[in-house]
This record gives structure tokens, sequence and C-alpha cells, in this order.
């Protein structure tokens, strides 16, 4: 079995929670943050532009960064993925989190 790619979108505290637990869950696994935040020093890869994301070609993503960007960050993942979580809410009013069942 391939090994997984997972990419965590947003590193405030449940960002930063959602990476160590796969960093201690599944060590094996290949992550990426994305985060607007200069990361160094980490065990992990990290890129500030969302297009990585994408490059990345993640197996699985966990968007928990600022609800105002999550609807951003969704569109924003490849289309053949296993899976996503996202925390909620997806976004900050019905009409924008709407968009999402229209596209």
């Amino acid at each position: 079995m391939a090994m997984d790619k997972i990419a965590v979108l947003g590193f405030g505290s449940s960002g930063q929670r959602f990476a160590s637990l796969v960093s201690q869950r599944l060590p094996e696994a290949e992550l990426l943050v994305y985060s607007s935040q200069q990361l160094t020093g980490e065990s992990f890869r990290s890129t500030s532009d969302l297009s990585e994301v994408s490059k990345f070609e993640p197996t699985i993503a966990i968007i928990c960064g600022v609800a105002s960007n999550r609807l951003a960050m969704a569109k924003a993942l490849p289309k053949e993925m296993r899976g996503v979580l996202i925390e909620k809410p997806l976004a900050v009013n019905y009409e924008e989190g709407i968009q999402v069942t229209n596209e």
C-alpha cells in the first residue's frame, strides 16, 4: 500500500493538534502543513502557498484554518482524495457554504 500523504490546512491550535496526532499515529505518512505563518524547525514540510497543497497531491486533508478561509482551502484540494475532514464551520455564512454543493 502506498504511503499516505496528509495535508493539514491551518496551523492554529487545532492545526497544531492535528499535525501532532498525525505525526504520532502515522509516523510513516508524509505530512504537509499549509499556514500563513513562517514555520521553521518543524518535523514536517510546510508552505504558505495554497497552490502547493494541490501539487503535494494529498490522499487525506484536514482543514482547520480560519473559518473565512476554509472554503478556499477546500476548493484548492485535488478532487481525487480518500478523505477530507473539515473543522466546523465550513464557511462564515450560509450563502458562502452553499457554494460547495453548487460546484
